[in-house]
């Protein structure tokens, strides 16, 4: 059987969400792969160091590990320079950039957020090839070239950050790390740097300092490792751009390996893809209820469904139908040019 270390990094207020997610991670699992668990936290109290372990002893194969911080980076996270989101985020988000510091006893390890629920497997990316890059994440949906940093969420970036990550910048979502590369080059001593330098602004607090940090040596995770619930709308919005192909962007909305519930959180407010993460928390009897929230109507999400299907078979037709019209130009063109002889 084959075993592969995965991390999570969340503190107490992610305790059910954590749940959600690493169930589902174990239930899609393939029969011959096993999965050494981690929990990276500073405050995840007794009951629900728990609950998470009852829910790993599901799976006879499965382990699960909770690796305390202490104080790491808590005086950094009080004082440092994270923009308007910080009540978004915890001191846990950044202990996922020192996977190297936290893991001696691997050379890669694979991290995912805890806002996810796992509806394939996703054992192929422990064999990623990464080409001496330090990870691979998703890259950017709106990130293109052409765009400004405002119109990519990078407008807190100077100029020059900016520049440095604009065609490569990464999500962090999903990761796969190659911490023996990261070790070599002493890499989190450059993130630590950046983390304590009032000077630049981290909006996203782990995705800026590792993407300023890394760089172009990035590799990247086909799109549909993370479907994000938010990208059906985006995808409609007026003057949205991406590098992403139209077929990548319906596959990873129409077939995704993981759902990311990015922005909006199904057991806060309603969102995409709620039905089927609460599917799971009821499932689990974690406690928490949807009852004081408006109740998920199923055909709505398959009428969504049902519309984005429609728009990429209409997609390809209008593809097909501009062929066949150039196809036919040329050869007119050529007749003209014939008669003309």
């Amino acid at each position: 059987m084959k075993r592969l270390p995965i991390f999570f990094a969340f503190d107490a207020g992610y305790v059910n969400p954590g749940a959600v997610a690493i169930f589902s991670l174990l239930n899609r699992a393939r029969a011959d792969v096993a999965y050494d668990i981690f929990v990276v936290h500073h405050d995840i109290p007794t009951d629900g160091q728990d609950l998470l372990r009852r829910v790993t002893s599901r799976f006879e194969s499965a382990t699960l590990t909770f690796v305390p911080t202490g104080d790491f980076l808590l005086d950094e996270w009080k004082s440092g320079a994270w923009g308007g989101f910080a009540p978004r985020f915890s001191p846990d988000t950044l202990m996922k950039c020192f996977g190297a510091r936290f893991f001696p006893q691997y050379d890669r390890i694979v991290y995912s957020d805890a806002d996810v629920l796992f509806v394939d497997d996703i054992s192929e990316l422990w064999d990623m090839p990464l080409n001496d890059a330090y990870l691979a994440g998703i890259r950017g949906v709106s990130l293109k070239s052409e765009q400004t940093s405002e119109l990519c969420g990078l407008g807190h970036f100077s100029p020059e950050n900016f520049a440095r990550v604009r065609d490569s910048y990464v999500s962090g979502a999903i990761w796969v790390m190659d911490l023996a590369t990261i070790r070599r080059d002493q890499l989190e001593n450059r993130m630590l740097e950046i983390i304590r330098d009032p000077g630049i602004t981290k909006l996203w607090p782990d995705q800026d300092v590792v993407n300023l940090v890394c760089g172009d040596r990035v590799a990247f995770i086909p799109l549909n490792y993370c479907g994000m619930s938010y990208l059906r709308e985006m995808m409609d919005t007026k003057g949205f751009a991406s590098h992403y192909s139209r077929d990548e962007l319906f596959d990873s909305v129409l077939r995704p390996k993981i759902l990311h519930y990015a922005g909006r959180k199904p057991w806060r407010e309603r969102t995409p893809w709620e039905s089927a993460w609460w599917n799971v928390a009821e499932y689990l009897q974690l406690g928490c209820s949807r009852a004081e929230r408006p109740a998920p109507v199923s055909a709505e999400i398959d009428q969504e469904l049902c519309r984005l299907r429609k728009q990429r078979r209409r997609y390809r037709i209008s593809c097909a139908v501009l062929a066949i019209a150039l196809t036919c130009l040329a050869i007119a063109c050529a007749l003209l040019v014939l008669v003309g002889l």
